[in-house]
């Protein structure tokens, strides 16, 4: 009986460089796609797709060249997503890897308080609030003017102080 010598497939490795799967919408999300065969791959496309758990679908196609090893380093913006779950999906050369991660607003919400110490005012204060720079508390000051308790009629007539 002879038997077929083992098929090898081209092998798919998706990693997340910084090690984490929670990223905010400020910052960039690294994703690197590692190709690799004992005989050289060939050109074609690596498909990148995010499916946002909100039903959201986000699908960037990008060349890849031919190697017996490459390594693709992907960048997202985390500003372009809304908060929630993805998955990041890739395809190429026929396999498919996929991760999940989680985005999170990088506005801050609170229990504590959050003073603004500025000086904003009018319209300008609406773009501090909790939904905007996260501050939920402003520092304001009021102006009381002094008005007199009693009034004397004549200035020769003295007033009698309170006790």
């Amino acid at each position: 009986m002879i038997l077929p010598s083992a098929v090898h497939a081209a092998k798919v490795e998706l990693l997340l460089p910084l090690g984490r799967t929670v990223y905010q919408t400020n910052e960039w999300i690294d994703v690197s796609v590692v190709r690799s065969d004992a005989k050289p791959l060939a050109a074609g496309d690596l498909a990148l797709t995010l499916n946002g758990g909100d039903g959201s679908v986000l699908t960037y196609t990008f060349p890849v060249k031919a190697a017996a090893r490459s390594t693709e380093h992907l960048h997202i913006n985390g500003a372009l997503l809304r908060p929630g779950k993805y998955r990041v999906h890739v395809l190429v050369d026929g396999i498919s890897e996929y991760a999940d991660i989680e985005i999170f607003s990088h506005i801050r919400k609170s229990d504590f308080r959050l003073i603004n110490w500025g000086r904003a005012q009018g319209k300008d204060q609406l773009v501090q609030g909790e939904d905007s720079l996260g501050f939920n508390l402003s520092m304001a000051t009021t102006v009381r003017t002094a008005t007199p308790r009693r009034s004397c009629a004549p200035a020769s007539i003295s007033c009698p102080t309170a006790p």
